[in-house]
């Protein structure tokens, strides 16, 4: 074994307490042994001491990205707590203080909880 392929092996931890390989360890030694890509999962599992379950997703997951990057991620999911929400409530509320949160929620389409939250913790009624 190359030196790097070894200080990479013993950074991370397999032993029989922890069998488990995250994928970013997985990728770590795929990066650092790529020739290893031609033997069976059980050979690789042997050298590695992981089990054939994480060298097969391993294997799997690097094969599948070609990369040693993370899968990429989706985009930010919208926030319903936006400025021109909360001015939107505060408007309602000045303007009638006796509507239930729960109609001015599914007037503006959020939910009750967001509503809650806004009214609560952002505007301080």
């Amino acid at each position: 074994m190359d030196r790097q392929f070894h200080r990479l092996q013993t950074d991370i931890v397999f032993s029989r307490r922890n069998p488990k390989v995250t994928p970013r360890d997985g990728k770590r030694l795929w990066k650092a042994r790529e020739n290893i890509l031609g033997d069976k999962n059980t050979s690789i599992a042997k050298q590695l001491c992981i089990t054939k379950m994480a060298a097969y997703r391993s294997r799997k997951r690097y094969q599948k990205l070609s990369s040693v990057e993370d899968h990429p991620k989706g985009a930010k999911s919208r926030s319903v707590n936006s400025f021109r929400v909360r001015k939107m409530v505060k408007k309602r509320i000045l303007r009638d203080s006796k509507k239930s949160m729960r109609k001015m929620a599914s007037n503006l389409n959020i939910s009750p909880a967001s509503m809650r939250r806004i009214v609560k913790h952002k505007l301080g009624f």
